[in-house]
């Protein structure tokens, strides 16, 4: 009786770690996050787009980025299509440009490599505005952030002057 009985505690005990082992994989597999991009956006700093697959709690879109021994936290918002951006703040984190660096989301873990800024040729532009019924210009200085408001709102007004600019390096 003994050895038959040894045969079926094996299969027992074999089928019992099986599923113990089984199911966390497959609970796994109904949740998954992607790392899409890592990018730096001026105004923002650092900037990490994830896609999300499965259903997902608010409380779960969170994590941090370890980079040089120093953790840095995310804040995430969940955008269209199933896409959620985070930022890190914006001065920390950018200091380690080209850098590797583990990303850690939702409970999942990732690698990537810490962009660096773009390399703008203007720091500034200077334009000059002439009224069109009076031919002194005025000249105004504007940072590269706010070039496209400026010019964007002198288009606007066209009519009413004549603009020109140059890039200050």
């Amino acid at each position: 009786m003994q050895k038959k009985l040894w045969p079926v505690l094996s299969l027992l005990l074999l089928a019992a770690l099986f599923a113990t082992t089984a199911t966390p994989a497959l609970a796994a597999k109904e949740k998954s996050v992607t790392l899409l991009d890592i990018r730096f956006v001026l105004g923002k700093g650092i900037v990490f787009i994830f896609e999300l697959d499965g259903e997902f709690k608010e409380k779960d879109l969170q994590g941090y980025v370890r980079v040089a021994y120093n953790d840095y936290p995310l804040s995430c918002s969940l955008k269209e299509n199933n896409q959620v951006k985070c930022m890190s703040d914006k001065v920390g984190i950018g200091n380690f440009e080209g850098q590797s660096a583990a990303i850690y989301f939702a409970g999942f873990a990732f690698s990537g490599i810490i962009p660096g800024k773009p390399w703008y040729p203007c720091s500034s532009y200077e334009f000059t505005i002439w009224d069109v019924a009076d031919s002194e210009g005025v000249t105004y200085t504007v940072d590269r952030t706010n070039f496209a408001y400026f010019l964007a709102a002198l288009k606007a007004d066209a009519q009413l002057y004549a603009y020109s600019y140059t890039c200050i390096p």
